[in-house]
């Protein structure tokens, strides 16, 4: 009777060696996404501060800030701001959907009061859509709301 030398894996083996690292691969590229989407809200909710930054320099030499009445694209709104209190107005990093997420302004008919908002990729509140910063909450929050809507 011949003996055989066992050598290599079994097709089973193997199966469940590459069936182990797809699972783990799924996990690492989930992780990673979301981990992106984290950072590309951190970037927004920095450059509605530098915004916020920018109208206050404004409002100190003008006595108001700029006047939009209907909820509009910041960079059509603020245009006023660049280059005298901000160098380049900012645009909104490329979302997972490669599409840009504009950052809104409204204010009062008479430019007292301000609201700046951006649409978020992972909000950390139940139900929050998006980041809005105003003249009463300049530290920014989460709402539900998915319309920048005119400041209290």
């Amino acid at each position: 009777m011949k003996k055989f030398n066992k050598k290599g894996f079994t097709l089973v083996e193997l199966m469940i060696v590459i069936t182990v690292i797809a699972i783990l691969a799924t996990i690492a590229v989930v992780s990673f996404t979301r981990v992106q989407k984290q950072a590309r809200d951190t970037k927004r909710r920095a450059e509605v501060k530098s915004l916020q930054i920018a109208l206050q320099a404004y409002y100190t030499e003008k006595t108001s800030y700029p006047v939009s009445a209907t909820s509009t694209v910041a960079s059509t709104a603020l245009a006023v701001l660049a280059p005298t209190y901000i160098s380049n107005l900012p645009t909104g990093p490329l979302g997972s959907t490669g599409s840009n997420t504009n950052y809104m302004y409204i204010s009062d008919a008479v430019g007292y009061k301000y609201s700046l908002c951006v649409t978020l990729e992972a909000p950390t509140a139940s139900g929050s859509v998006m980041w809005k910063a105003d003249t009463s909450n300049s530290a920014g929050y989460e709402i539900t709301d998915a319309a920048c809507t005119a400041p209290l």
